[in-house]
């Protein structure tokens, strides 16, 4: 004897695929979305990356802000012998 499936069954099953192919388009349009998004930020680095002068050095001053003495980077020997009470 061959059992039929009733209403609910098909009802059932038509909202299962169709939940299944909504999810499916969600995923592509987010991994879609993803791959835009990362394209932009490496076109923007890349574009920051060629900009930038080859010389310049990222967060540290060459030179002393007070006396304008040539550090690189390190403390000033000039500046770091005078001794300051209370920031005078």
């Amino acid at each position: 004897m061959v059992r039929t499936p009733n209403i609910v069954e098909y009802a059932v099953q038509y909202f299962v695929n169709l939940f299944m192919h909504v999810l499916v388009m969600y995923w592509m349009v987010l991994v879609l979305i993803a791959i835009v998004v990362g394209v932009l930020v490496a076109a923007i680095l890349i574009i920051k990356a060629t900009k930038t002068p080859a010389r310049d050095i990222v967060g540290m001053d060459i030179t002393c802000k007070k006396c304008g003495t040539r550090t690189n980077g390190l403390a000033c020997p000039k500046c770091k012998n005078k001794s300051q009470s209370f920031g005078v």
